[in-house]
């Protein structure tokens, strides 16, 4: 899996997404078509420079997607909230 960082904004395949969501791809483009799915960038400073995080909120789900800037994914982790 790999982020796309082609553009102002980070954009992730719904396929990839919807696995990590429990979701389907057409349930992933609805969501967040509807803001059901929402995301927070986060671009590392100093010795992380090179870094990116992509938070991503589901319902009770946060999704938090670390990787090189050029979107090559570190490591990934998904904790339940509690309801938003």
């Amino acid at each position: 899996m790999k982020i796309d960082m082609q553009t102002d904004h980070p954009t992730i395949n719904a396929t990839d997404l919807a696995e990590f969501l429990n979701l389907t791809p057409g349930d992933v483009h609805n969501r967040m078509r509807d803001a059901q799915i929402t995301n927070r960038p986060e671009i590392g400073k100093g010795k992380d420079v090179e870094k990116m995080r992509l938070h991503l909120f589901h319902q009770d789900i946060r999704l938090r997607l670390t990787c090189f800037s050029d979107g090559t994914m570190l490591k990934t982790s998904r904790t339940k909230t509690g309801a938003r």
